[in-house]
């Protein structure tokens, strides 16, 4: 008998590597997506509390923006959050956008506190009348309440176990007592959902 070509060796070879490759990568994504699924279904962690703990109008011409200091409680005590750039964040008055901005990305440990800040920036040009006499009037402070809406995007992990992403949808109602020199939160509601 004639040995077979080394040719027709080194392909055999060859397929078998691409073969058990493409087998193992598949088996990873399954084991990935089911290790993700175990981990939504048998842990229910709990949603991320919001609070907003500054506020303050940068800049009033020619397009107005808002920086706003949050704080992020992670109520697990053995999950922590990950949270990706692509949030979204808007402010309003009277259910009319003011201004609009980037979610920042982060991670957050179990049971942390965290603090960021955001810039929201106006596309239109000027202060809204309410917010402007706010700001300008300084005999008299003028209250303002506004509504703070964050939309992020985040997965949940404890140890290697990682959640598919989540979807947080955050919806908080401030009232400041001025907008002109130190702004004091009077009073603030924030609700999360997740989807």
């Amino acid at each position: 008998k004639k040995a077979p070509p080394k040719a027709a060796k080194t392909s055999r070879c060859c397929l078998f590597c691409v073969l058990f490759f493409i087998i193992f990568f598949v088996l990873l994504i399954l084991l990935g997506a089911v290790l993700g699924g175990l981990f939504s279904m048998l842990l229910t962690p709990k949603d991320p509390q919001f609070s907003i703990t500054r506020f303050k109008v940068v800049e009033t011409k020619p397009h107005p923006k808002y920086d706003v200091t949050l704080e992020v409680h992670n109520l697990n005590s053995d999950v922590g959050v990950s949270y990706k750039n692509k949030g979204h964040v808007s402010l309003s008055l009277r259910r009319q956008e003011v201004a609009s901005g980037a979610y920042p990305s982060f991670n957050q440990d179990a049971h942390d506190r965290t603090t960021f800040g955001v810039t929201l920036t106006s596309s239109k040009v000027g202060l809204p009348k309410e917010v402007e006499e706010s700001v300008t009037n300084d005999k008299k402070k003028v209250n303002v309440t506004f509504s703070l809406a964050i939309h992020a995007l985040a997965r949940m992990k404890m140890g290697l176990l990682r959640s598919g992403t989540m979807k947080f949808d955050v919806t908080c109602n401030v009232k400041l007592d001025t907008l002109a020199k130190t702004t004091q939160v009077l009073s603030q509601q924030c609700e999360t959902k997740r989807h």
